[in-house]
């Protein structure tokens, strides 16, 4: 190792740009080496850890450009657009959470709720759906803090993804699971291979949907709709069935379009048969609404991937949207130390 002297680099902090002087050598080989860079476990580039930490957090909520200015503007230190891109995906790649370790159990709850859903996304090879799950806990009646995850792909690639959710919410020590979707068979069919002891609850707004859909064809069509709403609360579905039943009769008067719609809610009703029971979800407190799994999919990936214009690469989407749910879910200081540690494995 041969003394070359001392060499400068200059990083952005919190507070500023600051210049540090560290010894630099050159091995026999004639690369450059500066061991204080490895001791002090100075980043790469010339930004420290602690503005990158800061930097992905706006970008992950904000479009990049957009993310730039903001910090510019509450700092008076310019980031590029490019760096903000830069790092937040690096973050959200780091983001991806470990699978829990098969002999943890997880967190204790009496209940444990999981709803998921989809919504549609613009990428470069076209729309394609975005899935979202979100997972959360009771305890003494007293709900905990959810948990987020998005990925794309069909929804049996989830079983991994979703199953590990669920253990890392409470699943192995959960006295009871609710799970409550729409109607998507592909959705059903996950989350019963997933849980298959567990109550299953169909939306209870996309259902009425369905029943809104024959009630506009009849002349005292809200009366009618709200009678099925009580019963569907109270009772359960088998007034609505009948209800629906006798309007697809001829013989009842019923024109052919109201006797066509009520075929098709009897349907939906059903190959949803057992997942109506809402008198008993509402007496033990239960959601029948998947309200906070759809506002997910609006907060957590339409705000920030169907803005005006965006046109999205699906590697690069996934990173944004793992790094959204790591601070959403409580993991963005063990994302940022993942982070650290690949980049100075990296640079080593």
């Amino acid at each position: 190792m041969r003394w070359v002297g001392r060499r400068s680099r200059t990083f952005l902090t919190r507070n500023g740009r600051v210049t540090v002087a560290r010894a630099y050598y050159h091995c026999a080989c004639g690369r450059g080496y500066a061991p204080a860079d490895g001791a002090c476990q100075f980043p790469p580039g010339q930004a420290t850890w602690a503005v990158q930490d800061r930097v992905a957090l706006v970008g992950a909520w904000l479009p990049f450009r957009r993310a730039a200015e903001l910090y510019a503007h509450l700092t008076g230190h310019e980031v590029s657009a490019g760096s903000v891109e830069n790092w937040t995906e690096a973050v959200g790649v780091a983001a991806a959470v470990p699978p829990l370790d098969r002999y943890v159990p997880g967190p204790t709850v009496d209940t444990l709720f999981i709803q998921a859903d989809a919504v549609m996304v613009r990428f470069d090879d076209g729309w394609h759906e975005v899935k979202v799950a979100v997972c959360w806990g009771r305890v003494n009646g007293e709900d905990l803090a959810p948990r987020y995850l998005t990925a794309q792909g069909h929804w049996e690639e989830l079983v991994d993804q979703l199953g590990d959710l669920a253990r890392r919410q409470g699943l192995r020590r959960a006295q009871r699971v609710i799970c409550l979707a729409d109607g998507a068979p592909a959705i059903w069919k996950l989350l019963i291979r997933l849980f298959p002891a567990a109550q299953l609850l169909l939306d209870w707004y996309h259902l009425h949907e369905h029943l809104a859909t024959v009630a506009r064809l009849l002349p005292a069509g809200r009366d009618w709709h709200e009678r099925q709403k009580a019963a569907l609360a109270e009772r359960g579905p088998t007034e609505t069935v009948a209800a629906l039943t006798t309007l697809t009769k001829p013989g009842t008067g019923s024109r052919k379009v109201v006797r066509e719609a009520a075929q098709q809610c009897l349907g939906y009703l059903a190959s949803n048969s057992d997942r109506l029971d809402y008198p008993s979800a509402r007496r033990q407190g239960y959601p029948i609404g998947s309200g906070r799994v759809e506002s997910a999919c609006r907060f957590v990936v339409q705000q920030r991937c169907k803005q005006a214009g965006m046109c999205w690469d699906h590697r690069h989407a996934q990173a944004v949207l793992q790094v959204r749910c790591a601070h959403l879910n409580g993991e963005w200081d063990q994302a940022i130390q993942r982070y650290i540690t690949t980049q100075l494995a990296v640079a080593a």
